[in-house]
């Protein structure tokens, strides 16, 4: 169902990205080859002074003290302006801390004065990656490359693109390539190891992933990772563990929490679920696919009109969201038509047969509503949708197919329902006027007996004078 998917590679690429543009910290002259200082660094004395001073306050506040780290590198580039190193960190703080025009400036004068830089390509890069330029943005990272042929963060950011792209030869040399670079570099290991497991080589993606805990156990994107891949082979108890793990070392991880959501939501256990989901949605509160697995679990909970909400509010930023849009399909379609079916919220079923059959009816027009609903909001999903995995179109269309056919024989049913319910009615009339009718009749041959009771009261006086005079004559019969 495509309301209980994990965080997959797509996931992964932003982050990655993201994590790759804002890396590059403060940097002192001897971490380069003597080659790319030759082109990125300073003889001055009191611009390197300045440097020096930039990156200690950096290290000293743990990348807290922004504002006094770009004053020095100010300074830095002010007694140097052809100070390469100093203009790409000071590009790096001014994204840090969001004036990403001042920071596009830095970067440019660094690439202008020290063209063997790679990275300020890399993080211009990115910018246009976030702007939605991906073109501009890979030629950034090739143009990096040009500049430093091992360049791993650059070789990172491209074996994402690849991945994406699902060209997973290239995927694995970029990420090996970033390995060539620096055997250590983490991000090039989780690169390599999700590629591993985008194209459903799970073996060797927990392969990569144990490789790389042994360098950085208490790095929760790696436990992270290989959660997903012991989830791909079956290993939930082990899954867990994992995401735990991340959690353990890194509560505010927002892919750990929405993938134990996502198995929350597996075992139903709805309201651990919802938990593991707000948290991410606290770190991260745009994160749609949060909601929208928040809604799925207050709807699997009953709380239908709690999931209809976060619904729209998600169509009010995103009107084409196709996960929305196939996600209250199965609300009308599994959960509204069925409740309106069995009258859910009209009250108890009528005892009066004709009302009851009223009653009836009323549901299942309102049902056909809810039906027609569905079919929309999976309509709207198949023209949403942009790509994603077959089966799912086909279980789409299969739903649309479903629901039609038991929208035909409800509109079928109904007109005989209320035919029946008309005969019922007429039926009930004519016995009604046939009642009416006899009792009018019962009433007239009352009055009948009366009058005919009233004569024969007058009889007995002339039987009993007959009686009489017969007495009398007998009793003379009887003297004679």
């Amino acid at each position: 169902m495509m309301s209980k998917r994990f965080t997959l590679a797509a996931g992964f690429v932003v982050a990655c990205i993201s994590a790759c543009s804002t890396a590059p910290q403060p940097q002192s002259t001897k971490s380069v080859s003597s080659q790319k200082q030759a082109k990125g660094v300073s003889s001055n004395v009191d611009a390197v002074e300045q440097f020096k001073q930039a990156v200690s306050t950096y290290n000293d506040s743990n990348g807290r003290d922004l504002e006094s780290v770009r004053d020095a590198l100010q300074k830095a580039v002010d007694e140097d302006p052809n100070f390469g190193k100093a203009w790409f960190n000071l590009g790096v703080v001014h994204q840090k801390i969001g004036k990403t025009k001042k920071a596009r400036e830095a970067y440019r004068n660094a690439i202008k004065t020290a063209p063997g830089l790679g990275d300020p390509h890399v993080n211009l890069g990115m910018m246009a990656l976030e702007n939605g330029n991906k073109e501009k943005a890979y030629g950034r990272f090739e143009t990096a490359l040009e500049a430093e042929s091992f360049d791993p963060t650059a070789h990172n950011n491209l074996s994402a693109k690849y991945r994406e792209q699902k060209n997973w030869k290239q995927a694995v040399s970029h990420a090996r390539q970033a390995l060539a670079g620096d055997s250590e570099n983490i991000l090039a290991y989780g690169n390599l190891a999700r590629t591993y497991y985008a194209r459903e080589d799970f073996d060797a993606a927990k392969l990569v992933m144990l490789n790389a805990l042994k360098l950085a156990s208490d790095n929760p994107d790696l436990h992270n990772i290989l959660g997903l891949t012991e989830l791909a082979k079956e290993d939930v108890t082990a899954a867990i563990s994992q995401f735990e793990k991340a959690l353990e070392l890194d509560d505010s991880h927002v892919p750990a929490h929405m993938n134990l959501g996502a198995i929350m939501l597996r075992v139903r256990n709805y309201s651990k679920a919802v938990e593991h989901f707000e948290r991410a949605l606290e770190e991260d509160p745009k994160n749609t696919e949060a909601q929208i697995s928040i809604a799925v679990a207050e709807r699997s909970m009953g709380n239908l009109e709690e999931a209809r909400n976060i619904y729209q509010n998600v169509l009010e930023r995103e009107p084409k969201n196709p996960v929305v849009h196939f996600n209250l399909g199965v609300m009308e379609h599994e959960h509204l038509a069925r409740r309106a079916s069995n009258g859910r919220g009209r009250g108890s079923a009528p005892e009066d047969s004709v009302e009851n059959m009223e009653w009836t009816i009323q549901n299942m027009k309102s049902a056909v509503d809810h039906y027609k609903k569905a079919v929309d909001y999976y309509q709207d999903y198949l023209e949403y949708r942009d790509g994603g995995k077959q089966a799912t179109q086909k279980e789409t269309n299969e739903r649309i197919g479903r629901v039609n056919k038991i929208v035909k024989q409800m509109e079928k049913q109904i007109p005989r329902l209320q035919k029946q319910k008309k005969q019922l009615e007429r039926r009930r009339q004519k016995q009604k006027n046939d009642k009416q009718a006899q009792t009018k009749t019962d009433g007239a041959s009352s009055d009948g007996e009366t009058q005919s009771t009233s004569t024969s009261d007058s009889s007995p006086s002339s039987g009993d004078a007959s009686e009489a005079s017969g007495s009398s004559s007998s009793e003379g019969d009887e003297k004679s």
